[in-house]
């Protein structure tokens, strides 16, 4: 940890507080010790006779799991059947998560992602934030849900009704769309797709979108035999050219992007070169999870994608050309640069984007110039 940040990088720590395994049955819990009202009222480990906490007296569980009002639904649809579910209006909970949180804050860690925000109040989750500071928040929130994401970032916020203060989430629209729609650029202009491009409200929620290419839930998962888990037998995005287009879009677009460890360190130097490219001219351009983007019409007609984000010390542009049988493969990939190439390419426009044959990055005084 101390050497981490010592090159200015801060350990975010997998915190999953929505459930909880019991230690010597299904509600055995040490380290801290709670007891049945630490558990969700309707729990199944109160109605399985196999458990040691069968027909417990309701006066001794916990709360029915929260209703939120910004879920979209009726009911209490997040019970959790493999762990018990845990009852955050519970004093003593809160106490123990807040003092969980400040022990990993004690050997190192700085920021917090949240596992699974379902079955309890954002309010909750801004209570820890609240009390232990992390420099990033980021919550897993239903994958297709994008309304209730809005609804849940909002409440997140340690600060109520200032958005700034709330926590991000993880933009699985973004995700699903990027993966199902892969080189057809013209759907790409569809700017419904997707937290990063969420306007509702006159809010850029694009700040609090963090997006991404893979996890560990999806892409190529095996069982401990080492066979391919159904639905899991090949990687969302292939080393072929699919995931450098990908990188090329949410390393040079607004949001919070992130990078798959698999991708930078175990896919070969090739595309960690890349990607590292990609990275610096998202450093030398300025671009952050704000930044304005201007989408180029005058390359749709083309088959192109290609677009203009402004940073604080530039311009950063891209393009995006679909497979052409008469093209190298090179060719084919996601470029960065200055501005030149596309005024030829599609003629002039307001804001024009020029490539070279790979995604490098533009010179500074070319970004700057442009900026001017």
């Amino acid at each position: 940890m101390r050497t981490l940040l010592a090159h200015g990088i801060e350990p975010i720590a997998d915190i999953v507080i929505n459930h909880r395994d019991g230690l010597l049955g299904w509600a055995h819990f040490a380290e801290p010790v709670w007891g049945t009202d630490a558990v969700c009222r309707s729990d199944e480990a109160f109605t399985n006779e196999g458990s040691e906490v069968f027909a417990t007296p309701e006066a001794q569980r916990g709360q029915e799991e929260e209703f939120a009002e910004y879920a979209g639904h009726d009911g209490t649809t997040y019970a959790y059947p493999a762990f018990r579910d845990i009852d955050h209006t519970n004093p003593t909970v809160r106490r123990d998560v807040i003092r969980y949180l400040k022990l990993l804050q004690s050997i190192g860690y700085r920021g917090w992602r949240y596992d699974m925000v379902h079955g309890y109040h954002a309010r909750w989750l801004a209570t820890y934030n609240r009390a232990t500071r992390p420099t990033f928040s980021v919550g897993e929130y239903d994958w297709d849900k994008r309304a209730a994401q809005r609804g849940w970032i909002a409440r997140s916020a340690t600060t109520p009704n200032d958005l700034d203060t709330a926590s991000h989430v993880f933009d699985f629209t973004t995700f699903f769309f990027l993966k199902d729609s892969k080189e057809q650029y013209k759907d790409w202009y569809n700017t419904g797709f997707g937290l990063a491009n969420d306007i509702t409200n006159g809010y850029p929620w694009k700040k609090h979108a963090l997006t991404f290419l893979e996890n560990h839930d999806t892409g190529y998962r095996t069982h401990e035999d080492g066979t391919a888990q159904e639905h899991h037998q090949h990687d969302s995005f292939l080393n072929d050219g699919e995931i450098e287009r990908a990188y090329a879009y949410i390393l040079s677009h607004p949001g919070v992007p992130s990078v798959f460890w698999k991708h930078y360190f175990d896919s070969g130097d090739e595309l960690q070169g890349k990607i590292r490219t990609l990275v610096n001219a998202r450093k030398v351009a300025g671009v952050h999870s704000g930044s304005t983007l201007h989408l180029q019409q005058g390359a749709r007609a083309k088959g192109l994608y290609a677009a203009m984000v402004e940073g604080t010390q530039g311009r950063l542009y891209s393009a995006y050309r679909r497979r052409r049988p008469d093209l190298a493969a090179q060719r084919n990939r996601p470029r960065l640069c200055a501005r030149r190439w596309l005024e030829n390419l599609v003629g002039p426009t307001r804001q024009s984007i020029t490539t070279t044959s790979a995604p490098t990055l533009a010179p500074r005084n070319a970004l700057k110039q442009d900026a001017a």
